[in-house]
C-alpha cells in the first residue's frame, strides 16, 4: 500500500491539442507516484477533450472534468474543488514536467514542514534556467518571497500544503496575471516557503507573440490596477525590492501596452486615456527610468500630449521601415 500522501495535480486544457500529451506524459511518469491528475477541459474547440478522455481510461489516476468555457482561473478553481490531495500543483497544459519534480518538491515541502515548497524553472528557448534561486535550499517567511525574483508569481512551479490553500481561489474576473494575485494572497500570510534552486518546471510559450507586436487586450488594464493594491501593501510593509520591481514593471507594461494599441491601428479612446493617465501619474520616475528602450519612451512622451499624433509618426515610421 502507497503510504505516501496523495498529490492533486489540476491541469486546465485549452487549445494545447499539440502539446498535451507531452504534458500529461511528463506528469504520469513522475518519480513520485500517488498522484490524482485532474484534467479540466475548458470546452477546449481542438480534439483536447478526446485526448483527456483517452488518458483517464488508460490510468486510474487521471479524472476529467469537462466544462462550459469560462477561462484558466474557473478551470483551476473548478480543479481545486475537486482535488482530494494533502498537497496540490499546478501544470499549464502547453508544458511539461522533469520526472522528478513532484518527489523533488515534496522533499522540500516536509523538510521544515513548509506550507509552499518551489523549485526553479527552465524556458523552452535553449532550455535555459531561470536562475532567480540562488541557494541550494533556504526556508524563509511568505512575506520574503518577493524578494527572490518574478518567478515567485507563478503557481506552476510550487506544491501547496491543500490545508494552506483550502480557502483560497483564483479571480474569474482576472485572466492576465491570476497566478501573481493568488500567490500575493498566500504571501499575506505568516506561513513558510521552501526554496529550491533546481529547474523542474519546463515553461514554454509556443502561443504568445513577443515583444510590442502583439495585440493589446483591454482586460490587461484589470493587472495594472490590481498591482497597485498589491504596491500599497509592499508599501506598508517596507517590502522594498519588491516594490522596486513590481512598479517599474508596471511603467514598463503601460507604455508597452500604449505602443501595441498604436501599432494595432485600432481605436480604443478609453484604454489610451487610463494608460497615459497612469503614466502622467508616474511621470518623473517613467522620464528617468533606464528599464524602458528609448525609442518607447520618446513614443509614449508624444502619445501623452497627442496620442493620434503618436499613432500617426509611428505607423508612418513602420510603414517607411517595412518598404
Amino acid at each position: 500500500m502507497n503510504e505516501s500522501p496523495l498529490i492533486s495535480v489540476v491541469v486546465p486544457v485549452y487549445r494545447a491539442e499539440k502539446f498535451l500529451c507531452q504534458c500529461l506524459d511528463s506528469i504520469l511518469a513522475q518519480t513520485y507516484k500517488n498522484l490524482e491528475v485532474i484534467l479540466v477541459d475548458d470546452s477546449s474547440p481542438d480534439n483536447c477533450g478526446k485526448i483527456c478522455d483517452e488518458y483517464a481510461r488508460k490510468d486510474n489516476r487521471v479524472r476529467v472534468i469537462h466544462q462550459s468555457n469560462q477561462g484558466v482561473s474557473a478551470a483551476r478553481n473548478a480543479g481545486l474543488a475537486s482535488a482530494t490531495g494533502e498537497y496540490i500543483g499546478f501544470v499549464d497544459s502547453d508544458d511539461y514536467i522533469e520526472p522528478d519534480m513532484y518527489e523533488y518538491l515534496y522533499g522540500l515541502i516536509t523538510k521544515d514542514n513548509a506550507s509552499v515548497a518551489m523549485c526553479n524553472t527552465c524556458e523552452d528557448e535553449g532550455y535555459h534556467t531561470k536562475q532567480q534561486i540562488e541557494q541550494p535550499y533556504v526556508l524563509i517567511s511568505a512575506s520574503d518571497i518577493f524578494e527572490h525574483g518574478s518567478i515567485w508569481a507563478y503557481v506552476w512551479n510550487k506544491l501547496y500544503r491543500r490545508d494552506f490553500i483550502a480557502d483560497l481561489r483564483f479571480d474569474t474576473t482576472n485572466s492576465y496575471g491570476e497566478d501573481l494575485f493568488f500567490n500575493f494572497e498566500l504571501m499575506k500570510t505568516k506561513a513558510f516557503v521552501a526554496l529550491g534552486n533546481q529547474a523542474k518546471y519546463h515553461y514554454c510559450c509556443k502561443y504568445s507573440e513577443k515583444g510590442l507586436t502583439k495585440n493589446f487586450l483591454p482586460k490587461y488594464l484589470k493587472k495594472i490596477v490590481l498591482m497597485d493594491e498589491c504596491l500599497e501593501y509592499a508599501k506598508q510593509h517596507n517590502l522594498t525590492t519588491f516594490y522596486r520591481r513590481a512598479s517599474n514593471a508596471q511603467l514598463v507594461h503601460a507604455a508597452k501596452w500604449l505602443y501595441q494599441i498604436a501599432r494595432a491601428g485600432t481605436e480604443d479612446p478609453t484604454s489610451v486615456q487610463f494608460l497615459t493617465a497612469y503614466i502622467e501619474k508616474n511621470f518623473a520616475r517613467f522620464l528617468f527610468a533606464r528599464f524602458i528602450p528609448v525609442q518607447i519612451k520618446l513614443f509614449v512622451l508624444v502619445a501623452c500630449i497627442n496620442f493620434d499624433l503618436a499613432r500617426t509618426l509611428l505607423l508612418r515610421f513602420y510603414r517607411i521601415k517595412n518598404k
